[in-house]
């Protein structure tokens, strides 16, 4: 899950006014043996005067409109040594350009991981459905990770 919050990105230290600064935190819903459910899994400043160029790093047809300075959670298998490293969250285009290589993801975060290559996750929105005795479910639709050098 994803949402928005005002605070100091880094533990402990950040920028003066960082405190003031709009960050997006995702949170993992289902984990795995690296991450468990409920950790937070990447955050990110979203400012307006954090927001980076697209077409600096990104080419045209991934149809990254934004992209956002951020740190990703990593560890070792049981949640060992877990540590930040940098990332950056995406925004692509919701008019589907970019969807052949995105799979039409609205938002995607790169994990930057020293020694190894950077990951790109992506994510579509929930979708909620409900039962008729009251439960709901929520639907990851299309999550993928992929990686490039």
């Amino acid at each position: 899950t994803m949402h928005e919050a005002r605070h100091v990105m880094a533990d402990g230290e950040g920028r003066p006014g960082d405190e003031d600064e709009l960050c997006v935190i995702g949170t993992k819903v289902t984990g795995d043996n690296n991450v468990p459910a409920g950790e937070v899994t990447f955050r990110a400043r979203v400012g307006r005067q954090s927001r980076l160029d697209p077409r600096e790093v990104f080419p045209d047809d991934l149809g990254v409109t934004a992209r956002y300075p951020g740190q990703g959670r990593v560890a070792q298998a049981g949640f060992a040594e877990p540590a930040w490293v940098d990332g950056e969250l995406l925004l692509f285009d919701s008019r589907g350009r970019g969807g052949d290589m995105t799979g039409g993801a609205e938002v995607g975060f790169v994990f930057a991981v020293p020694g190894e290559r950077r990951f790109l996750v992506l994510f579509n929105r929930l979708v909620p459905s409900k039962h008729n005795d009251g439960r709901m479910d929520v639907l990851i639709k299309g999550v993928r990770a992929s990686s490039s050098s």
